[in-house]
């Protein structure tokens, strides 16, 4: 009577876990999941969507950066120099007052630095060029450095846009040395 009653219930037990199996596949099916051994393994995810979100997401950040900007006028150009070979920065402005505390006479060698497409004046390049060509020589030399963060910007065409404003303000500062330290 035990081995009857063994083997009635390992049948049982037996029929309960091929039930459980059953119900997992049909769930399975019914979610579009995929079922190795009796055990769900995942879901498919419909890639569409996924795809559609991942570019709304970089559309939504990159968006705002690409979109025209106008430059605010507020800060433009800014204009620093050095002097000396492991020397300070120092900010002047482009105008009569601020061309006048500048260490440059007729016989100084004057270097203009303008950083390109996607550059700012705070890039580490600038600094050792600017370092190396205050070492050449024994004359007096000053390095200015052109920075136009204000009229940058990661679109372009606009930046071609605001280079003939840039070059405007670099052309005024040239003209503003030329009067006011008698440049030749």
């Amino acid at each position: 009577i035990r081995n009857v009653d063994k083997n009635h219930k390992a049948a049982i037990n037996k029929s309960k876990q091929q039930q459980v199996d059953r119900s997992r596949v049909k769930i399975g099916e019914q979610s579009g999941s995929t079922v190795k051994s009796g055990v769900m393994r995942g879901t498919d995810v419909n890639k569409g969507w996924v795809v559609a979100v991942v570019v709304g997401i970089h559309l939504a950040v990159l968006l705002p950066l690409l979109l025209h900007y106008t430059p605010t006028g507020n800060n433009g150009v800014f204009y620093y120099y050095y002097n000396r070979p492991g020397g300070e920065k120092h900010e002047f402005w482009s105008t009569d007052e601020g061309v006048v505390d500048l260490p440059i006479t007729n016989h100084t060698h004057l270097t203009l630095i303008i950083h390109g497409f996607s550059e700012s004046s705070h890039r580490p390049w600038i600094r050792r060029l600017s370092d190396a060509l205050l070492s050449v020589g024994k004359e007096e030399r000053v390095v200015v450095v052109v920075d136009y963060w204000d009229l940058h910007t990661i679109n372009y065409l606009q930046m071609r846009h605001n280079a003939r404003q840039v070059a405007s303000l670099i052309a005024h500062l040239i003209d503003t040395l030329v009067v006011h330290k008698s440049l030749q």
